[in-house]
């Protein structure tokens, strides 16, 4: 799955090239596939989100205001890294 996920991201370099300062995956999925543009691309990849793992899955709950708050608490932006920064972010959902 990891290889796959790589290969994708690369590829998705390749179809969809922009000019960026940074490649930042959501976690933890999205890593392989932002490794993958990252190293196509040649733009640098950093760890500028970071996850909770105390908190659950946010995605299945059963309101929006529950969920909205689990999603703030699940992921922290590193602000420092990406201030002023154009950010490629990836992730493997839609």
């Amino acid at each position: 799955v990891y290889t796959v996920r790589k290969a994708i991201g690369a590829q998705l370099a390749i179809e969809s090239p922009v000019e960026a300062d940074l490649v930042i995956p959501v976690p933890d999925s999205g890593t392989p596939a932002a490794l993958g543009y990252a190293q196509e691309s040649g733009i640098p990849f950093e760890l500028g989100i970071i996850r909770s793992h105390y908190v659950g899955r946010t995605f299945i709950q059963p309101g929006d205001k529950v969920r909205h708050l689990g999603v703030k608490l699940k992921h922290n932006a590193n602000r420092a890294l990406i201030k002023g920064k154009r950010v490629v972010l990836i992730d493997d959902s839609i």
